[in-house]
């Protein structure tokens, strides 16, 4: 092969081999002077700006004019010029630099490449020897490109101006000199132009950044369209023709970008779209562009299974603010295994860092070691103080905080986030004091604070707009969605589910996105949407496999067996409950073991196994009492009361209920309370004292008509009505079952009633549509005998009512 030997005046440049020579001698100069001698060199068509310098060289925004004009200074030197005489290297005022000496270019033949030009090792093949990390980074100005601007980007911003003002050089239509691609890279990716809502003094790094992201995509194994040939279809306007780039090049995904500047912080969008419209967003925020772009693009590396390769030395070379937002980007996308794997990577010192022990606190939390995680984070709490490293420390609190909350220490996770907002008044990290704005809201909806935690939304939601960060801002709508859901409104809940999970999943973000779908499955199910809610749950199969947390795996195995039982599929749902109730951790999950008991107690129950229904049950009635847990506490009581009736065991149900009523009211839980007085009304309808009972469900009724979900509505209204039916009360009877007809077009007991309501009537036409509807929903539930035997003789009582 040849490489370029660059001469001018008494000097030669060799950059492949990074070598110069002035009169013959070899000048010895720093990685930092060498790379500024090329990269203006290289560029000496034009002025060069000192941010883009400073960023080509240093790889960061952030270097001072002291430094950059002391490396200016000896760079002269080097090449024999200095800054009164300017022969070589001319100061731009208010801009940059300018190469303006002469330079004669000699093509001279090699038959040993330098190391430095050699593509890098595919993914998965061995690692090459590894160089002295100095060097590494400023190997030649390819290898600075990789780190900051790119080899071409700057004559492919220079080629876009010139074509912009250009007046009859050239092809008429850019377009004609791009070939399309081969068939077989039907795969490609195009990165476009970042689009900069910054002023033009930043208007370089929208060329800059979009080949940074396009190389480290290109390195982590993603097919890339070559930046120049994006660049060459942009119109005269900065206009790009989306579909005649993707014939052009043949690229199946597009990436876009919109990088904003928020007082001192620069926020980065990338959206990956590919030909059917499907997105992958990611976003990334920071101090320093590069630094950005470089964590959002491996951000989507990570989004699309692809993260960067890791090996320990060069995790060691990594800064700290890199390591630690690419540990972030494997945790946001699910992958705690990576995150954990470039922890260990880490050199002891690394590890040691206050900010590494609160990545891996975080990694332990997400993997569902809540104890772990707060024994870390209590002792980086006792170490890092309010003085020394206040941002540090309310990180940790906020961390603390939410582990806190999972392990129902709402005092201390109350405390912990109360002191760390109080520790940002005043400072600008609005990312941070917003997610503790949003994790005191979700303690504030666990202790039924709702008041409160409205407040802290909407404080929450005031910082995120602030900085249009779209993730955080999804992640604040789901916890305003679950409180919607506690406070009973599945109906304002069930949109604001479906919005969020569609961000998450184009966020990659795979525990939050778990999280959402379970919710909205239950809500769904509450709503007594079954089909909709098994089609919910279809869709989340393929992610059970990805989810390495446990426990939003385990919260959407629960509610996809829940609306499989819903639909009549019995089996699945009982081994679906049987193989969680196996897997569940019974202390450090806790309330979804008593999920899950409650289920299968019920399917017991419907199953005629009272004995076993109270065996399980009364787990669940006995578990301590918690303001988070109140719900499900009540749930499994009803259940015992239920099965004490089934099995005539009338002293234990009467004693069982006055306790259950006693706790309901003290709880002050309006669905807490309801069951108690539907468990009241079926253990005196049991025992014999049929007004009492008529009474109690009429208040019942009017209880969850005005608080309840259309699921306890028709609990309730269901046990009504057939308590009406015993009484021959078939006209009140068919008042009650008229408040959920609606709800019998997919809900089993629901149509169930109404068939023994026509079954009394005597109402022949009117039960054998009921009974074949009923049918059609049972699935492997049974219908009892004697409803499927034709009334003996028809009625006049109430009118058939329509489903």
């Amino acid at each position: 092969m040849t490489r370029r030997i660059h001469h001018f005046g008494v000097c030669s440049l060799d950059i492949a081999a990074r070598t110069l020579l002035r009169d013959g001698e070899h000048v010895s100069v720093s990685p930092t002077v060498f790379d500024c001698i090329a990269y203006l060199l290289e560029r000496r068509g034009r002025a060069v700006g000192r941010d883009e310098l400073v960023a080509a060289v240093w790889g960061k925004t952030g270097v001072s004019d002291s430094v950059l004009g002391k490396t200016l200074l000896k760079t002269r030197r080097a090449v024999g010029d200095t800054g009164d005489e300017q022969n070589v290297i001319r100061t731009v005022p208010r801009f940059g630099f300018h190469w303006v000496a002469d330079v004669r270019v000699e093509e001279r033949a090699d038959a040993d490449p330098p190391f430095e030009a050699a593509a890098g090792p595919a993914r998965g093949t061995p690692a090459p020897a590894r160089v002295p990390s100095a060097r590494r980074r400023r190997m030649t100005m390819g290898a600075v490109i990789g780190v900051v601007l790119g080899a071409t980007v700057i004559v492919m911003a220079a080629a876009w101006q010139f074509r912009a003002t250009a007046t009859g050089d050239g092809p008429s239509d850019p377009r004609g000199a791009v070939t399309p691609s081969a068939p077989d890279s039907a795969g490609r990716v195009a990165v476009l132009p970042v689009e900069v809502a910054a002023g033009s003094a930043e208007a370089w790094l929208r060329f800059g950044l979009m080949d940074l992201m396009a190389q480290h995509l290109r390195d982590g194994g993603v097919a890339i369209v070559p930046s120049e040939s994006v660049v060459r279809l942009i119109d005269a306007d900065s206009t790009i023709d989306k579909a005649a780039l993707r014939t052009a090049t043949g690229a199946r995904s597009l990436v876009e970008s919109t990088l904003r500047r928020l007082d001192a912080t620069w926020l980065l969008r990338v959206e990956m779209i590919d030909v059917h419209g499907k997105r992958h967003e990611v976003q990334a925020r920071g101090d320093d562009p590069i630094l950005v772009a470089r964590d959002a693009a491996e951000r989507l590396l990570v989004r699309l299974g692809r993260p960067t390769r890791i090996v320990a030395a060069d995790v060691a070379d990594l800064p700290l603010t890199e390591l630690s937002q690419r540990i972030e980007a494997s945790m946001l996308a699910g992958d705690v295994g990576t995150a954990s794997r470039l922890l260990e990577a880490a050199t002891p010192e690394q590890q040691a860092l206050p900010e590494l022990r609160l990545r891996s606190a975080q990694i332990d939390y997400q993997a569902g070691r809540t104890e772990a995680a707060y024994r870390k984070l209590a002792a980086l709490r006792a170490e890092i103080g309010a003085e020394s490293n206040p941002v540090l420390r309310a990180r940790i609190l906020s961390k603390l905080g939410s582990a806190a909350r999972v392990l129902g220490d709402f005092v201390e996770a109350q405390a912990a986030f109360d002191e760390a907002i109080a520790l940002l008044d005043d400072r600008h990290e609005p990312v941070t004091l917003g997610q503790i704005y949003v994790g005191r809201s979700i303690s504030y909806i666990e202790q039924g604070q709702y008041a409160a935690a409205s407040d802290d939304f909407s404080l929450a939601r005031t910082v995120f707009q602030s900085i249009d960060d779209q993730f955080e801002l999804a992640a604040a709508e789901y916890s305003e969605g679950l409180m919607e859901n506690r406070r009973n409104r599945p109906l304002s809940s069930l949109p604001i589910f479906a919005r969020v999970a569609e961000r998450f999943e184009q966020f990659g973000a795979l525990n939050e996105l778990a999280n959402v779908r379970s919710n909205q499955i239950l809500t769904q199910y509450n709503l007594l949407q079954y089909a909709d809610a098994v089609a919910t749950s279809d869709r989340t199969v393929p992610l059970l496999g990805r989810l390495q947390n446990p426990i939003p795996r385990h919260q959407l195995q629960y509610a996809r067996a829940m609306s499989l039982a819903a639909v009549g599929r019995l089996s699945e749902a009982r081994a679906s409950y049987a193989a969680l109730a196996t897997d569940v951790d019974p202390v450090h999950e806790a309330r979804i073991a008593a999920m899950i008991r409650v289920r299968r107690a019920d399917l017991e129950l419907q199953a005629g196994d009272a004995e076993t229904a109270h065996a399980i049950a009364r787990q669940v009635s006995g578990m301590p009492a918690r303001p988070d847990t109140a719900l499900i506490r009540a749930s499994g009581w009803l259940t015992v009361v239920q099965s004490l009736a089934k099995l005539g065991r009338a002293a234990e149900t009467r004693e069982q209920v006055e306790q259950f009523v006693a706790w309901a009211e003290a709880t002050g839980n309006t669905i807490a309370i309801l069951y108690g007085r539907l468990a009241e009304a079926e253990e005196a309808q049991a025992g014999g004292r049929h007004d009492a009972a008529l009474s109690l469900y009429a208040d019942a009724m009017l209880s969850v008509e005005r608080e309840g979900v259309p699921a306890d509505v028709a609990l309730v209204a269901v046990s009504y009505g057939r308590a009406l039916i015993a009484a021959g009360d078939l006209a009140r009877a068919g008042t009650v079952a008229g408040r959920i007809t609606r709800y019998a077009e997919q809900d089993f007991t629901s149509a169930l009633l109404l068939v023994e309501l026509y079954h009394a009537m005597g109402r022949t036409d009117a039960w054998s549509a009921a009974l074949d509807h009923a049918r059609s929903l049972a699935g492997e539930r049974a219908i009892p005998t004697e409803l499927m035997m034709p009334p003996r003789s028809p009625s006049s009582t109430g009118p058939a009512l329509a489903l």
